[in-house]
């Protein structure tokens, strides 16, 4: 199965709407960093201190996310203009 591609979203600032997370769902920018042949790795940053930490800088912690799980809607991401990142499979 082919998709297609997502690398015009690349480094772009998105919104993170749905899907996995630690214990909160990040509260800083989400950015794709790398798009391979059936997923793509985001970065989301984690900027609010939850539990006894004073002062901390922000976390960055790294998904990979399926295509699938774009199309499918179990992860759901949108750019900043509110527009929602989608992705297409492609006909072989």
């Amino acid at each position: 199965m082919e998709w297609g591609s997502l690398k015009h979203l690349i480094g772009e600032p998105l919104r993170f709407v749905d899907g996995t997370y630690e214990d909160y769902p990040p509260d800083g920018e989400v950015k794709i960093v790398e798009e391979y042949d059936n997923g793509i790795l985001v970065d989301m940053e984690y900027k609010a201190v939850h539990g006894f930490g004073i002062g901390w800088t922000p976390r960055h912690i790294r998904y990979y996310v399926s295509k699938a799980s774009l199309l499918c809607g179990d992860w759901i991401l949108k750019r900043m203009n509110g527009e929602r990142v989608v992705v297409e499979r492609l006909l072989a």
